[in-house]
């Protein structure tokens, strides 16, 4: 018998998770920003890196005038952004393009290694540039383990508890988050059970 994950309920105890407006937790809010794995970002660079290594196997390929004239469209959309005259920025990616593929011509690495190393050299983190990201942070270990997921929700920021070993009783999220538990919304009374913020991050927070 197959079993199918419902939405915003943990897998392995089957409770739902809970979710909380991040404002209304800033300490959290900012630990996990400052702590976290920001995987909108990680998502970001592995495109560009699979971008890349499939122009180096065009390259390989012995395409290699095809190969430079990609890298070169490749570099003037996510590397050159800083000329605006935009016959010197296909000049400058155009060179660009020849150096690299020359730099890395017969390397005995994989085409994703020597994309990375690319990647890499191109100071490529610095360019990006978003507001909105997704971030997945844990804390803890054994039965006091917390894992949480910052990401937004109609440009507000929303914190899911995806395993805490604290529950609480609340009323159920809109259908956005379907199953999931308003952790702003407490309700003892006709809620459901699902995971919440250990007290001592509401404490802290309450402090201030």
């Amino acid at each position: 018998m197959t079993t199918h994950q419902r939405p915003n309920v943990n897998i392995e105890s089957g409770i739902p998770y809970g979710t909380i407006d991040a404002r209304h937790v800033p300490g959290l809010f900012e630990q996990i920003q400052a702590s976290g794995t920001n995987v909108s970002y990680l998502a970001w660079k592995q495109g560009l890196i699979e971008e890349l290594a499939n122009i180096l196997h065009t390259y390989h390929d012995g395409k290699r005038d095809l190969a430079e004239q990609e890298l070169a469209a490749w570099l003037g959309a996510n590397w050159d952004q800083t000329i605006d005259n935009e016959f010197d920025s296909r000049t400058r990616c155009k060179s660009k393009a020849k150096k690299i593929l020359a730099d890395y011509d017969g390397t005995e690495q994989t085409e994703d290694d020597d994309a990375a190393g690319i990647f890499e050299d191109l100071e490529l983190a610095e360019h990006y540039d978003e507001d909105q990201d997704t971030y997945t942070y844990q804390e803890g270990e054994g039965k006091n383990l917390c894992r949480y997921q910052l990401g937004y929700l109609g440009g507000a920021p929303l914190i899911w508890v995806i395993q805490s070993p604290v529950t609480t009783t609340c009323r159920r999220c809109s259908p956005c988050v379907p199953n999931a538990g308003n952790l702003d919304s407490p309700d003892p009374d006709g809620g459901i059970t699902c995971y919440d913020i250990p007290p001592d991050w509401k404490n802290q927070d309450d402090e201030h």
